[in-house]
């Protein structure tokens, strides 16, 4: 008997209404928000450890 439920792009991720609904996008609001979060983060890392490897490689270390 064929589902009359129609599957996600992504089958992992969880869908909280039709498309297009409130619940759709406030699902799709909070993962970009999520996102940006994270590359904000992967950025200061980034930063850091550019700043590290940089002070490794060019300190001369104590006299």
């Amino acid at each position: 008997m064929p589902s009359s439920h129609t599957e996600p792009a992504d089958e992992e991720t969880p869908q909280w209404g039709p498309p297009g609904s409130p619940l759709q996008k406030a699902q799709s609001e909070i993962a970009r928000r999520i996102a940006k979060e994270i590359m904000r983060v992967d950025r200061k890392a980034l930063e850091l450890d550019a700043k590290t490897a940089f002070r490794a490689v060019h300190d001369p270390g104590p006299a």
